[in-house]
């Protein structure tokens, strides 16, 4: 137990000290004091996982079927933690386990055999390879690294609001209020390890570079705002990068509206132009992440859902509802938890990702928006009045949004993360205000915050007991609602006045330790501290599957051995929980047959002919369940069994007639008729030729050889005369048929959804390698963007290192206390006070 937590914490370190090493040289200095709070400050949540070497992720999850459910009483589970978090453990973390498989093939993370029969991974956007973040947890294994990863993002959130606070002009003792708000802001901790609390926990260092571009343009802020694209962009949520793109311009435009002096114009048109390289830099930066999932959206089930039907749909909710809604931003429990005691909330609300940050925040808010003399805490109160708007699903806000470009088939309720943003930043106003000039007012404030918040419990509490809440819960949570707000009145009733402006520090850190002692009692059990046994625990039945390079696939009867899950035991499933799959394969679901779920394309029952096609020869169901023949009972293990298909055609086959270029509503009529997928096959050929009448031709025969190869094939064929191969590899645009010599076989469709190439009479080898020429032009573009901006700072180094005085002397008197900072020159670091 020692040594991973020494592990863990050692990685930790090493990225904090990284991340606050580059923070300080190229964004804002920090004092040591500051940083040594910025790093601890994720330990407020983490602190538990980090330091003990346990797993800071919901992960008990998987007890709730079988054939972890037998398990529950050995394991000491008597039900999940939380049950609002089953993306995390069925999606995002088997993502991370196939990167890592991928890596480790020596294969770039482009496919996941182990979901859907083959699906994309990076492409899918979700799994996020090549996030800073993600890349150095690679240095763990993987259940530390899920404490890891929420540990950096935490981290990378605080420092993005501490930074873009500072910039405001606002000292560090006020800036930690940014920093805590926004890290432990409700959507930031219930997204915590899902890519879109990565990919918006940047977004402060894209104001923060906004900022710089508009009162400065030149190189330094260009590619500072550069860099902060890119970190958002690698999160891995596309809708997210474009919710962060959307916000951080309209803060732009308000920067550039606010740029003052008689060449406002030209600074304007600098500013604007410096931020459209920024954008171009990022953009081929990330090529190589971006252009595939371009390239595979238009191929998904849901892309034609949401330009067909979602974008048709009004999205928005009655302004009693809306209102209702955001209650949670004030009464964050409204609802529940998430975790322990919860109620279903309004459909498709998500009522714990909300703009919720601590109630000692809201005065202090309040306070920056009155006294803070800068005028873009205006714009700040509006950001949060439209991302608690967006969050509601008020009408106006909602209709507007999707009323925009590239806007239509968003989920736009996650634009909540706006309001929680500016809710941070006015209260580092307000912190920085109330020290410049400190009186009872903020006191007043807090009073009359404790007095709202207590109107809104007693309001909610009988609706709230109505629901199914405990009034254990509601009291326990109450209290932590409003016993801080009214700690914080004395606090500022007792710093405030003239005579006590020298308590003003102590006073504000006082009010900064309330925070944090508030957020951690409120969501700092949101995950269990895990031990590390019960992490996908191990499944001794599946000991019986064949270790073997010969591929074979696998399906679970219901909810048994839950979807995702073969990149963690090492088997390839054909079902799968996705956000983007292949639309081919969507509309042969009833030929498995699967039924719809919420989680995955669930199979109830074995012995249909199109799961032999599918090369499904093992199967996990529960003990009560009756195989169909031929299926047969290999192994028992409490409430589950291990079944085998001796019928399963090979991974690549040939078959002994096919059809080609049949039309589509007569293959489809063919393939449900069908009942040995063996003997006859469907194909698409690339020519779409017309064949004359429809007869089956023969085939082959022949027979192969076919073993993984990384994470695509390799097929050895001896065919006695020519003929089709088929393989049973869903058809996405990017799969390449190679031969020894580098040339490539054209690939057909076969069977509505799968691959086919047609080889000659003799010997042959074929490897099979998903490789989109989208990737490949993505990775030059991105290579050679990172490789010419490399040599340009490489050159301006030399050339600054040729024109440096040669007295050093001549640099000696510059003043104490100031330090280089890109952007702004000659800007002083303040200490603490």
């Amino acid at each position: 137990m020692l040594l991973p937590a020494l592990h863990l914490v050692f990685v930790y370190l090493a990225f904090a000290a990284a991340a606050l090493a580059l923070t300080h040289r190229y964004v804002r200095p920090l004092s040591r004091s500051a940083a040594l709070v910025l790093a601890l400050l994720p330990l407020c949540l983490t602190g538990g996982s980090l330091l003990t070497g346990k797993v800071y992720a919901p992960l008990d999850m998987v007890f709730s079927w079988e054939p972890f459910a037998s398990d529950r009483g050995d394991f000491g589970v008597e039900r999940p933690h939380n049950a609002m978090s089953g993306d995390l453990t069925f999606q995002i973390v088997p993502w991370h386990a196939a990167v890592r498989q991928a890596w480790a093939a020596g294969d770039w993370p482009l496919m996941n055999p182990t979901m859907l029969a083959g699906d994309t991974l990076a492409q899918s956007a979700q799994a996020a390879p090549y996030h800073p973040i993600n890349v150095v947890a690679l240095a763990l294994p993987l259940d530390l690294s899920l404490t890891f990863i929420a540990a950096a993002v935490l981290l990378c959130a605080g420092i993005g609001g501490f930074v873009f606070a500072r910039e405001l002009g606002c000292r560090e003792t006020a800036s930690f209020f940014a920093a805590a708000g926004w890290a432990f802001c409700g959507f930031g901790t219930f997204w915590l390890g899902w890519p879109m609390a990565t990919t918006v926990a940047f977004f402060p260092l894209v104001t923060t570079a906004v900022r710089r571009v508009t009162r400065g343009p030149d190189r330094s802020s260009t590619l500072l705002l550069a860099a902060a694209f890119v970190l958002v962009a690698l999160g891995g949520h596309p809708e997210s990068l474009l919710h962060a793109t959307a916000v951080g311009a309209i803060y732009g435009l308000f920067e550039v509206a606010s740029i003052p002096g008689p060449s406002r114009l030209r600074k304007a048109a600098s500013a604007i132009a410096a931020a459209l390289v920024a954008g171009v830099l990022a953009l081929l930066a990330c090529a190589v992440y971006l252009l595939p999932i371009v390239d595979a959206l238009p191929q998904t089930e849901q892309y034609r859902l949401r330009h067909d039907l979602f974008a048709a749909l009004d999205h928005s909710v009655p302004w009693p509802e809306a209102l209702d809604r955001a209650q949670t931003n004030l009464l964050p429990h409204r609802y529940g938890l998430g975790w322990g005691e919860t109620v279903p909330g309004p459909e498709f609300f998500v009522p714990h990702s909300n703009a919720y940050a601590g109630s000692v925040l809201f005065a202090l808010a309040l306070f920056g928006l009155w006294r803070h003399p800068w005028r873009g805490r205006w714009l700040l109160g509006g950001v949060y009045l439209f991302g608690v708007a967006m969050g509601a699903s008020a009408p106006w806000a909602t209709h507007f949004v999707a009323s925009l470009p590239l806007f239509e088939i968003g989920i736009h309720k996650r634009l909540v993360f706006a309001a929680a943003w500016a809710l941070a930043t006015l209260a580092a106003l307000g912190a920085e205000a109330w020290a410049t000039r400190p009186d009872r007012r903020l006191a007043a404030l807090h009073l009359a915050v404790t007095a709202g918040l207590g109107a809104l419990v007693a309001k909610a509490w009988g609706p709230m007991t109505e629901d199914g809440l405990s009034p254990e819960l509601l009291a326990h949570y109450g209290l932590w609602l409003l016993v801080p707000v009214a700690a914080a009145a004395a606090l500022c009733w007792l710093g405030g006045g003239a005579r006590r402006a020298g308590r003003t520090g102590t006073v504000l850190v006082a009010l900064l330790g309330l925070l944090l002692v508030q957020r951690a009692a409120e969501v700092g059990d949101r995950y269990p501290d895990l031990d590390r046994r019960l992490a996908y625990p191990a499944v001794p039945i599946l000991e019986h599957l064949p270790a073997t390079d010969a591929p074979y696939r696998f399906v679970g009867v219901g909810m048994t051995m839950p979807a995702n899950l073969g990149a963690i035991y090492g088997f390839e499933d054909v079902r799968g929980y996705q956000p983007m799959t292949l639309a081919h394969l969507v509309r042969t679901y009833h030929l498995w047959p699967t039924e719809p779920h919420v989680y995955f394309n669930q199979v109830h029952r074995l012995g249909s002919p199109f799961l032999d096609l599918l090369n499904v020869r093992w199967g996990m169901a529960p003990a009560s369940y009756r195989p169909p023949e031929p299926w047969r009972v290999v192994a028992r293990d409490r409430g589950v069994q291990l079944l085998e298909n001796p019928r399963a055609l090979g991974r690549a086959f040939i078959p002994r007639e096919v059809h080609l270029d049949m039309p589509p509503k007569r293959q489809m009529a063919g393939l449900e008729a069908c009942r040995d997928f063996g003997a006859t096959a469907w194909i698409d050929t690339p020519a779409r030729a017309d064949h004359g009448p429809d007869r089956p031709r023969a085939n082959g025969p022949g027979t192969l050889t076919v073993r993984k190869r990384g994470t695509g094939l390799r097929i050895d064929a001896a065919m006695e005369g020519p003929g089709w191969v088929v393989v049973s590899q869903p058809a996405w645009d990017g799969w390449r048929a190679r031969t020894p010599d580098g040339g490539e076989l054209p690939l057909a469709q076969a069977n509505r959804s799968f691959l086919a190439f047609e080889l000659p009479a003799g010997d042959h080898r074929v490897d099979l390698v998903y490789r989109p020429r989208s990737f490949g032009i993505g990775l030059w573009t991105s290579a050679g963007t990172v490789a010419a901006l490399l040599l340009g700072w490489l050159g301006s180094m030399l050339i600054s290192q040729s024109r440096r005085p040669a007295n050093p002397a001549s640099t000696a008197a510059r003043p104490s206390g100031i330090r280089p900072n890109p952007g702004r020159p000659n800007v002083a670091a303040e200490p603490a006070p």
